[in-house]
C-alpha cells in the first residue's frame, strides 16, 4: 500500500504526474490526502499512520534518496527482530 500525504500547496502538474504514475503502477493499492495548508511533518506523518490499512509503517519523504531494496531489507531486519524477542 502507498499512503501520500501532499502537506499543503502542490503544483497540479505534479499533482497529475503522480496519480497517473500511481494509476499506472499501483491500480487500487494507494491512497492520497491532501492538507488544505501546511501542517508539517508530524501531522503528516500521524495522518499516513492513522489511515494506514497495516501494523507496519515505512516512511519515504519526497527529499529521500532509497537504494532498489531498502524497504525489503529493512522488513527483513524488523522480522529477525521479532523472532528473537
Amino acid at each position: 500500500e502507498i499512503i501520500i500525504i501532499f502537506d499543503g500547496y502542490c503544483h497540479e502538474e505534479i499533482t497529475k504526474y503522480v496519480f497517473s504514475f500511481l494509476k499506472k503502477n499501483f491500480y487500487k493499492k494507494y491512497k492520497v490526502f491532501k492538507n488544505k495548508i501546511n501542517k508539517g511533518i508530524t501531522f503528516s506523518y500521524n495522518l499516513a499512520i492513522k489511515k494506514a490499512s497495516y501494523d507496519i509503517v515505512a516512511i519515504q519523504d519526497a527529499d529521500d534518496f532509497s537504494v532498489k531494496k531498502r524497504f525489503y531489507d529493512r522488513f527483513e531486519v524488523l522480522t529477525l527482530q521479532l523472532v528473537k524477542e
